[in-house]
């Protein structure tokens, strides 16, 4: 997330809460929703550049000054 690149997780734990908007979720153990969510950043260019650019800034909330 720091480094821009968008997040893919399952909706378990604390991951939710931790990516925020900065990424994209499927339901935990259901391979078929993560491929489409793979396939979904690999063919939209501009998703995976704003993603990247909401990852950069929200990692910045849990980094020290």
């Amino acid at each position: 997330m720091s480094h821009g690149i968008p997040v893919v997780a399952s909706r378990i734990g604390s991951a939710p809460w931790t990516i925020g908007e900065a990424g994209l979720f499927f339901p935990a153990g259901d391979a078929q929703a993560l491929r489409a969510v793979l396939l979904s950043l690999m063919k939209d260019r501009a998703l995976r550049m704003h993603l990247g650019e909401i990852g950069t800034t929200r990692s910045q909330e849990f980094t020290r000054a």
